[in-house]
């Protein structure tokens, strides 16, 4: 089930759609593989970019290195078709805040005329309205959650957030949190079920989360 934001423009069939799938990906889980899915599945988009932020300002603990973040999200997302790993985030000064992100993709010649779906997991709508700047992220990209518990979620929200974003309803998506991941290693375990054997591997070998 998908729900379109009620201001979305008239699709011009040049233009491509790009999702924008955002985050620390500290480590990337599986969950962060259905954000991708949704876009290209439900949403139809001709491109996903993956971009690892240089700071989230909603994350409380120290986020690990940039370029082991974006060499997770290679191993875990580089053999998805259609799917591009961007390192632009560190062009961007600290913390990078969400508007800033999608901001930073217009003007951009590989990119060029395109729509933007800025993609997030349902968990996000419950400090979206702290989010720095919305309106102006509003103004360039649509915004979709996705989730299991989406529809409730998006319910209470301000009516002039949800007439500005939409979502999309998928009930197999699993509830998977990177905290997960990390106390995990911390205590010498090392689960598939959350994120992939190449990820974990790569944990191992660099002593991540230690």
């Amino acid at each position: 089930m998908i729900r379109h934001p009620n201001c979305s423009p008239d699709a011009n069939p040049n233009w491509k759609h790009i999702a924008i799938i955002g985050g620390t990906f500290d480590p990337p889980h599986w969950g962060h593989t259905t954000l991708i899915k949704a876009a290209q599945e439900s949403l139809k988009c001709d491109l996903s970019v993956v971009r690892p932020c240089n700071g989230n300002p909603f994350k409380s603990h120290t986020q690990g290195d940039f370029a082991h973040r974006v060499n997770m999200c290679g191993l875990l997302f580089g053999d998805m078709p259609g799917v591009e790993i961007s390192t632009f985030e560190l062009q961007l000064a600290y913390p990078t805040y969400s508007y800033i992100t999608v901001k930073s993709m217009f003007n951009r010649e590989e990119y060029g005329n395109a729509y933007y779906h800025f993609m997030v997991g349902e968990d996000c709508l419950e400090n979206i309205e702290r989010w720095k700047n919305l309106e102006e992220l509003f103004a360039y990209a649509d915004i979709y959650a996705v989730g299991p518990n989406v529809i409730p979620l998006y319910e209470q929200l301000p009516g002039w957030i949800r007439r500005n974003m939409g979502y999309v309803y998928m009930d197999s998506v699993m509830d998977i949190h990177s905290t997960q991941i990390r106390n995990q290693v911390a205590h010498d375990e090392y689960d598939e079920q959350y994120t992939s054997k190449d990820v974990l591997q790569y944990i191992r070998e660099h002593n991540l989360y230690r």
